[in-house]
């Protein structure tokens, strides 16, 4: 796996605002979310192999991850990546 990466950066989003986390590698990895408290984010679509898609749900929300791992020659690989940020309930500026 080369290379993991969540679009779009911004350091503030809204409720409903879509986060993508595309990773490339071969075999496609699996792509999973998790939020600030470490359980997983569910993923709101799937995209294209390797790329998914979650929905900023939870006003409370700072930390969003995505983690991207494959098996190669019966080995996992893992690669992550976080940003921070703050989330606005629609409406609000």
């Amino acid at each position: 796996m080369r290379d993991v990466a969540l679009t779009p950066r911004r350091s503030v989003y809204r409720v409903g605002d879509e986060v993508r986390c595309t990773a490339v590698g071969n075999p496609a990895p699996r792509v999973t979310f998790r939020a600030d408290d470490g359980q997983p984010a569910a993923a709101a679509a799937a995209g294209d192999e390797g790329s998914t898609a979650v929905r900023v749900g939870d006003p409370a929300w700072t930390r969003l991850e995505c983690r991207a791992s494959n098996v190669v020659d019966g080995r996992t690989h893992t690669l992550a990546d976080a940003i921070q940020f703050t989330v606005r309930r629609a409406g609000n500026e």
